[in-house]
């Protein structure tokens, strides 16, 4: 009585030692039509679902032109009687004190763009290679020295308009709203 794991080969004249199992069908050449229309078909597909994306969130986006409406909190001062000398000044997290444009250097403006976004001039409010840096840096788990992903515009639109939220899905949802209304 034969063992069924042992198999008998025999001889054959055209491919050596042949099996006792049938024939395997051979794989199918891949087309290149085929392959144009699937790999058409997924850009499609993914244009579609992230069109379909965009417009969910910017659904419910803040509008931008109200941005001088906001009410931004002051710390409180307090003076002396004559009203020149200031004696206390109290704050919860940030020590602020609004001033007019016309009251700062010009140099502000130059220093804060040198420091914070030296291609402010070159893009339209994002930067696409930022973005992708940051991403990588956060994936390889770098988390100095590479530089942020926002440009000043997100900068600005984060403090004063959608808010810091960094947490799960819902920092990542945050920063395509910051995308948008900085376009």
């Amino acid at each position: 009585m034969p063992l069924p794991f042992l198999k008998i080969k025999r001889a054959s004249r055209t491919h050596g030692y042949e099996d006792d199992q049938p024939d395997r069908p051979k794989p199918r050449k891949i087309n290149k039509k085929n392959l144009l229309t699937l790999a058409a078909t997924g850009v499609l597909a993914l244009f579609v679902i992230g069109t379909v994306f965009l417009l969910i969130i910017s659904n419910d986006l803040p509008d931008p032109n109200h941005l001088s409406d906001r009410q931004v909190s002051q710390s409180t001062k307090i003076y002396d009687r004559t009203g020149q000398h200031l004696l206390y000044e109290i704050y919860d997290n940030q020590k602020r004190t609004l001033i007019e444009m016309s009251e700062m250097s010009p140099y502000i403006g130059k220093a804060v763009i040198s420091i914070e976004d030296k291609n402010f001039y070159q893009h339209n409010g994002i930067s696409i290679l930022s973005i992708i840096r940051a991403q990588v840096n956060n994936i390889i788990g770098r988390k100095v020295g590479g530089g942020g992903a926002s440009t000043i515009t997100q900068q600005l639109i984060k403090n004063t308009i959608v808010g810091d939220e960094r947490r799960g899905i819902q920092g990542y949802f945050r920063k395509i709203k910051e995308a948008i209304l900085a376009l």
